[in-house]
């Protein structure tokens, strides 16, 4: 048995099974068995048939049926000889079985999820069938397929199997085949089950038991819940992380590290439970999962990127961009390792270390190219525009970001400090690497965090463009090197990160030239070793604003079709087929072409160029959707949305006629396109939040009328029911103030309600939903709010004034001055909270159920005109909620006197 280098984690209590060493011992043993029955057909001989040019094969064939029956063509063969044979075929047998067991083990094999058994010994029995099938559907979920069962159990040991075995001549072949057929196993692991209850919480629980079939092992453990769906979330999540370190999948992303070890079940049920939100958009509670996970295992560098890849879909860049750079180095490097390859020339001998690497990270081709990409992301609220942005209304999170900038400035100042050469006195010298670190290293860094503390955004979002174009130059060499290294499976072929590094990455570093005034030839970058002061990119930047619409796709056809061989080249000697990416990104280069006015200006008017940039964008696109399979010809797919609606590339084809024909031709729609969106994320991520607090105030509706319906609760029951309902309005309070941008708080507001409606109401658990996709909205978009979104950097202004006219009816400290407006409900419900003591102190155990019934309508009449003001915002629809909000009545006076409550109806 093979095991992992010993660690500080715990190694697995079942067994770990490399099934490579047995099939070698098997393929030795086999091959000894061939030839033996060789050697005895050579040695006793007897009479043979004329095979011709295969006499061996006639050797073969002659001494297996000598060493069965005992003679080859007249000649006997001894007893010794055959006794030899069988021996050696039965520990060919013996390790072929072994062989076998490992394999299903490892593989996994089929996993036999018995029926839970009930030992509550209550008169109401769960519902046994139900949690059944749903502990065969969690398991179902994850990267391993239990079958419903396995009829036939497996042996106990092989001589179990041999034992079978008739030895009467005339049922030997029977017995000998069927004992064949039980060598083979059936089943992997073995889950069962049985429910359990008790009288503290939380109550429900199930015992459950894995047992390994491939060479012994078995765990067992008790987990517990608030509920029967909870337990039986829970023992799936346990037998998965009891499974996957043992396991095949356990070597992929994002388990490689616990191979063999311990894997905590809170660990695995993070990573699922993010990974499932991620994919229905429910990018807040996806975001709490996924920071969940790296508490739990704060190195992993797949989960890092997982994190930052949701936080780019929340319009987090400032945070992604935190989030990434422990992905960077995660394969074994060290921050300096990775500065001094970054900047250091492709000959250089230190290089091919690299390789090593690659092998740790298989996916780290991905993780930078991801990177450089955000790093390159030129929009209205961009990477740069968060970085200078200074909002002191947003305290929460004006107080993050720039807890980011002050951890970022450093360490970026230190990867890039040659960029801070440019910007010294007399430019960028000649010498070494070491040398130049050594006379200008400090004052580079030094012009750099003066750049990232105090410039403009201009000259911020410049120092992020060439930042990006280093990135991309040393990731498309790394990636041919990657084709030496078996195992590597990126995404991104080497002409799509040429084209990155050559065209696309030099358009936005120029555009970004231009607005800082900076002409393009002077823009060298600091080169260390043989190749002095190379330019930026092998394109030459001035011929971007020089050239014409010809020569650059002269310049795209020269990536696209040279060279094929062997720079094209996947491991082992196969060539790369032209992809949906490679001819994507031809696109997106004429479409970056038409965003800067200052490009290709050899054409006579810009109206002529765009109209050549447009067409020969849309063919790209045509082939990049005759390369792609069906599947990502369909409307539906994440890469066709970004393409029709949120590429930023792509913003000004999409405002073109022969764009829309294009999506027309391509994607029937209902209806006509709409105008191209100024900024995605930002819409995507303002409707969200609508939707968002829409939901949550309709699910405390329906809470609050359930409390009205079920009356029975004692005074002591609902003095928690104000505390967390308290809570709720300044969690709700805080989101206005913040105008919906910090998510924790969104997320606050979320487990808040939930926790309270899920456990009557299991529908709760889908609210709220998740980030509305590009064609959900562009299906409701409203043209109102698309005037105001230009007006507005931060949310849509519709959503803005509605938060800030939401702080006005929630604030507590109100002025005498300011007259007519109703006494916050905060303030309400915290009277009611402190009478409420009060009276169970005083002996008060129940109140009237008239006067509960008009509490409760009255809460829940505030909260549902809450969800009518974010669902329809009118000026009527906020008057109904300040008026339902003024009908929260006040406590009375004589709470602690049942007495003194009046007659129904009089209880305010």
């Amino acid at each position: 048995m093979i095991h992992p280098k010993p660690g500080r984690v715990a190694q697995s209590s079942l067994p770990l099974r490399y099934p490579g060493r047995r099939w070698l011992v098997f393929g030795v043993l086999t091959a000894g068995l061939i030839a033996m029955a060789y050697w005895a057909g050579r040695t006793w001989k007897g009479a043979t048939a004329d095979w011709g040019a295969w006499t061996w094969l006639n050797d073969i064939f002659g001494g297996v049926a000598g060493l069965l029956v005992g003679s080859n063509g007249g000649e006997n063969v001894p007893a010794s000889a055959r006794l030899a044979a069988l021996l050696l075929l039965i520990l060919v047998l013996a390790v072929w079985r072994r062989a076998l067991l490992a394999r299903n083990a490892y593989k996994p094999g089929p996993v036999d999820v018995q029926p839970l058994q009930d030992t509550t010994g209550k008169s109401v029995a769960p519902p046994v069938a139900d949690l059944t099938a749903q502990l065969r559907k969690q398991l179902s979920e994850t990267s391993l397929n239990p079958p419903p069962g396995v009829p036939e159990p497996p042996a106990d040991s092989f001589l179990d199997v041999v034992g079978t075995v008739d030895p009467d001549p005339k049922l030997l072949g029977i017995s000998i085949m069927r004992a064949l057929a039980r060598l083979k196993p059936k089943i992997a692991y073995q889950v069962r089950g049985e429910l359990q209850i008790r009288g503290k919480e939380p109550r429900y629980g199930v015992t459950v038991t894995v047992v390994s079939y491939a060479l012994g092992g078995c765990r067992m453990t008790t987990v517990w819940g608030s509920s029967w769906k909870e337990a039986v979330h829970s023992a799936a999540y346990w037998v998965m992380s009891s499974l996957l370190p043992v396991t095949r999948p356990g070597k992929l992303q994002p388990w490689r590290d616990w191979v063999g070890r311990e894997l905590p079940p809170a660990l695995f049920e993070a990573v699922q439970r993010g990974n499932q939100l991620g994919k229905a958009h429910k990018n807040d509670e996806a975001l709490h999962w996924y920071y969940e996970a790296l508490r739990l295992d704060p190195l992993n560098p797949y989960l890092r990127f997982k994190l930052a890849k949701v936080q780019q879909e929340c319009g987090l860049y400032i945070d992604a961009l935190d989030t990434m750079q422990g992905s960077l180095i995660s394969d074994g490097q060290r921050d300096d390792d990775y500065t001094w390859r970054l900047w250091q020339s492709f000959g250089h001998l230190r290089r091919p270390r690299y390789l090593l690497y690659l092998r740790r990270r298989p996916d780290a081709i991905d993780v930078r190219y991801s990177h450089a990409m955000l790093l390159r992301l030129y929009d209205r609220n961009d990477l740069a525009t968060q970085w200078c942005k200074d909002n002191r209304r947003d305290h929460s999170r004006e107080a993050v970001r720039q807890g980011i900038r002050d951890r970022l400035t450093p360490l970026l100042a230190y990867r890039y400090w040659p960029i801070g050469l440019m910007d010294l006195d007399g430019g960028p010298e000649s010498g070494s690497m070491k040398e130049r670190e050594k006379s200008h290293g400090r004052d580079a860094r030094t012009k750099v965090e003066d750049i990232l503390r105090n410039g403009s955004c201009d000259r911020v979002r410049l120092f992020f463009q060439r930042a990006s174009a280093q990135e991309m130059i040393r990731l498309a060499s790394d990636r041919w090197l990657a084709f030496l290294v078996p195992g590597i499976s990126s995404t991104r072929t080497w002409t799509d990160l040429r084209i990155c590094r050559d065209l696309l990455c030099p358009m936005e570093l120029s555009r970004a030239e231009d607005e800082c005034h900076i002409h393009p030839e002077t823009a060298a970058l600091p080169r260390f070793g043989r190749r002095e002061n190379q330019q930026w990119h092998s394109s030459n930047p001035s011929s971007l604003a020089t050239g014409s619409v010809e020569e650059l796709e002269k310049r795209i056809w020269k990536h696209l079709n040279w060279p094929r061989w062997p720079l094209r080249m996947k491991w082992p000697l196969r060539t790369e087929s032209r992809q949906w990416q490679d001819h994507y990104n031809a696109a997106c280069v004429y479409g970056a072409a038409m965003r800067n006015p200052w490009h290709l200006r050899k054409e006579k008017t810009r109206r002529e160029r765009d109209d050549k940039l447009a067409e020969r964008a849309i063919r790209e696109l045509q082939k990049a959707l005759r390369t792609s399979d069906s599947a990502y010809s369909t409307v539906t797919t994440e890469k066709n949305m970004w393409l029709i609606y949120g590429d930023p590339d792509l913003a000004d084809l999409r405002g073109d006629q022969a764009f829309t024909n294009f999506v027309g031709s391509v994607y029937p729609q209902p209806k006509a396109l709409g105008e191209p969106e100024p900024d995605l994320v930002l819409r995507q991520m303002a409707s969200y939040d609508k939707r968002f607090l829409a939901a949550e105030a309709h699910a405390m509706e329906e809470s609050w009328h359930r409390r009205g319906r079920s009356w029975g609760e004692d005074v002591h029951s609902m003095i928690g029911w104000f505390r967390e309902e308290e809570d709720r309005w300044k969690t709700l309070r805080s989101i206005a103030q913040e105008e919906a941008h910090d998510w924790p708080t969104r997320f606050e507001l979320i487990k808040k309600v939930r926790d309270e409606s899920a456990a009557a109401a299991p529908a709760a658990e889908d609210v709220p939903p998740g980030v509305p996709s590009a064609k959900d909205l562009e299906d409701r978009k409203d043209r109102k709010d698309q005037e105001h979104l230009a007006k507005n950097t931060a949310v849509p202004e519709e959503l803005r004034l509605i938060l800030k006219a939401l702080d006005k009816y929630l604030v507590e400290d109100v002025p005498e001055s300011v007259q007519g407006r109703p006494e916050p409900v905060a303030a309400k419900t915290r009277e009611w909270r402190t009478r409420l003591l009060a009276a169970d102190s005083a002996g008060v155990s129940h109140l009237p159920r008239r006067e509960v019934e008009e509490l409760c309508m009255a809460y829940a009449g505030a909260w549902q005109t809450l969800g009518d003001w974010f669902e329809s915002p009118t000026k009527q629809a906020e008057l109904s909620f300040a008026e339902a909000v003024e009908k929260v009545p006040d406590p009375p006076q004589n709470l602690t006197d049942p007495r003194g409550l009046g007659a129904p109806g009089k209880f305010w």
